[in-house]
């Protein structure tokens, strides 16, 4: 992926990277950061990333955060004010929610490496039939 990113980019890597699946993507992904640019951390599909050395960020002047939806949402109030929004915007329409894909339990082991690979694009289901 490194080499398709600095093809792309011409070698200036990317303004930010968001990486939902954590330990098994994270020393890949933040290669991919260019100069001042952002590594945000927002989940740990594959567990939790090993603690990095600090120094790691001085390679382009990176930033790192793994905001928490509590503290952009701190209360309830607020929560379902934007829940109410939201499925207002879904019932209108004005958005359309990705497909699911679905599998059997005996195909768990594909859909978890789906789910680590970050490719899922979506919600996975598994189904009992």
């Amino acid at each position: 992926m490194k080499e398709w990113v600095s093809d792309l980019t011409k070698g200036l890597g990317v303004n930010v990277v968001y990486d939902s699946v954590g330990k098994e993507t994270f020393k890949q992904t933040i290669e991919l950061v260019g100069r001042r640019g952002d590594m945000v951390l927002y989940g740990a599909a594959s567990g939790p990333v090993d603690p990095i050395n600090p120094l790691t960020l001085t390679r382009n002047s990176i930033y790192l955060s793994r905001p928490t939806l509590s503290d952009f949402i701190p209360t309830f109030a607020e929560k379902k004010e934007r829940i109410n929004d939201l499925l207002s915007a879904l019932l209108s329409g004005a958005l359309e929610l990705p497909a699911i894909q679905t599998f059997t339990f005996e195909q768990a082991t594909q859909a978890h490496r789906l789910l680590e690979s970050g490719m899922a694009g979506g919600k996975l289901a598994f189904t009992t039939e």
